[in-house]
């Protein structure tokens, strides 16, 4: 009779210890699910979309991913390439809280990489550095002490020290990481600055591996592409169109600026454009340069310069360049990012360039990005962005809402998605909107920062694998929770 007992009383306390267990189990899911939300981007964690692959030793899911990073007033531009490699473009100015902003948000990529099982990175694959200015070279020695260059691509500028003469260009010591040396720019020499900032900047940048100025008229190193042979149609190009041989005035630093490459980034069919700070003198050579690409193109019995080709008769706005690289740039040619030169200053978006980069067919998909400081919104003196430049793009037709700036925006970030077929058209992505090659919504993602308020670190690459180490650890749980339930008993 009393077995009997027992085991009635025992049996209510497995019903009383159900629906805890069932509590705690969606409570446990709850948490899990929120956690995996925050922390990834969902539909990368559910694994549909993405097809990851590897290229030598480095894990990549295909996509090029772009930062435009809030540096108050300063340039600093981070690239995911589709094959892995990380690409640096300027690194704001030398302040301590700029460096330490621009780090964070390093590492805050680096670790969304992590999560998206693709791996942190230590060092950068490549670091391009526009000009000598501050704003834009500031920083590079700060990001290049945690982060190292493998490739380091200079201006076409010499450093020098008025108050140390046995100072010397670290180009001028012709190391053997060094790939090329200066060009002439009409003078005879480079442009000289003689700027601490600069010498610092450049000490850090050539203890890359490989070291390359600038210089849009060798072949061998006016573009970047992939390294290895590509097989899962994931080729991407950086092509260097500039500076163009300028007529730059020595030591002038108002010619500082046009020193600036247009630097044209391509894939899946998408192009995103960046020029630094070139100014009107800059962009009107460049278009110069396209117009006489196709005027020349049109035109069988114009010859055109090879590279580098001896100037003659080939007349190539007087330098020996192959305008047939220009040739991209077509009339039907549109670009679908673009940040704008001198951030949004007047003295650059002409309406010639703006004109020669957009096709009025899809200016509604063009994106706009400008790196500002919100100190210069309402100045009287230096307004940035220009109020003139800002209505030259509604002239146009650029929508106000795909306008985004640092100082009113912050950070942000555009995506273009690997498409998996050559007749697909890449999606472009900015922030957390997924738009497809008519510019109609597609999807909505987390995007850029893995904000996790439980701080949880997921690796999953896939549903099964990550519910299946869900209920491993709930198991794990349940067992100590009746252990500890039959000792109280006891």
């Amino acid at each position: 009779m009393k077995t009997k007992q027992n085991n009635r009383q025992s049996n209510k306390k497995r019903i009383s210890i159900l629906p805890i267990s069932l509590c705690l189990f969606f409570l446990f899911l709850t948490v899990f699910v929120v956690a995996i939300f925050f922390e990834n981007d969902f539909d990368d964690f559910l694994n549909f979309r993405i097809e990851r692959f590897v290229v030598g030793d480095i894990i990549s899911d295909g996509d090029l991913k772009i930062h435009f990073i809030d540096v108050g007033h300063g340039d600093a531009t981070l690239i995911e390439l589709p094959n892995g490699q990380v690409v640096l473009i300027d690194a704001g100015d030398r302040f301590s809280h700029i460096n330490a902003s621009l780090k964070t948000y390093i590492d805050q990529v680096n670790q969304q990489r992590f999560n998206r099982g693709i791996g942190k990175f230590t060092s950068f694959d490549y670091v391009i550095l526009t000009h000598s200015h501050a704003d834009h070279a500031g920083g590079l020695e700060f990001i290049l002490n945690h982060f190292p260059a493998k490739t380091f691509f200079r201006p076409n500028e010499m450093a020098i020290d008025s108050s140390n003469p046995n100072y010397s260009d670290p180009a001028l010591l012709q190391g053997e990481n060094l790939k090329n040396g200066f060009w002439n720019n009409g003078f005879g020499q480079p442009l000289q600055r003689d700027t601490a900032t600069f010498r610092r900047a450049l000490a850090a940048g050539h203890r890359a591996d490989n070291v390359i100025i600038i210089d849009p008229f060798d072949s061998r190193f006016n573009r970047i592409v992939p390294d290895l042979p590509d097989c899962h149609n994931h080729f991407f190009s950086i092509d260097f169109f500039g500076p163009l041989r300028s007529r730059f005035g020595n030591n002038q630093s108002a010619s500082v600026n046009n020193i600036s490459p247009f630097i044209l980034i391509s894939y899946q069919g998408r192009h995103i454009m960046l020029s630094g700070d070139a100014e009107r003198v800059a962009e009107g050579e460049f278009v110069s340069a396209v117009l006489s690409a196709r005027d020349a193109n049109s035109n069988p019995s114009d010859e055109m310069c090879s590279a580098g080709e001896e100037c003659g008769e080939c007349d190539c706005l007087q330098m020996c360049e192959n305008l047939s690289r220009f040739l991209v740039f077509s009339k039907d040619f549109s670009v679908d990012i673009l940040l704008l030169g001198h951030h949004g200053s007047i003295t650059s978006s002409t309406t010639e360039y703006l004109n020669l980069l957009t096709n009025s067919a899809k200016i509604k998909q063009l994106y706009v990005a400008i790196s500002v400081d919100e100190a210069y919104a309402n100045s009287r003196n230096w307004q940035l962005p220009s109020l003139i430049v800002l209505d030259r793009l509604g002239e146009l037709g650029v929508l106000s809402e795909n306008i985004f700036r640092t100082d009113l925006d912050g950070s942000f970030a555009f995506t273009v998605f690997y498409c998996g077929t050559e007749g697909e058209a890449a999606s472009v992505l900015r922030g957390n909107i997924g738009f497809d090659s008519n510019g109609n919504i597609i999807f909505d993602t987390e995007f850029v920062y893995p904000h996790s308020v439980f701080n949880i670190q997921i690796r999953s690459f896939n549903l099964f694998l990550s519910i299946a180490t869900f209920s491993f650890f709930f198991l794990v749980f349940c067992l100590i929770f009746k252990f500890v339930l039959s000792k109280r008993s006891d």
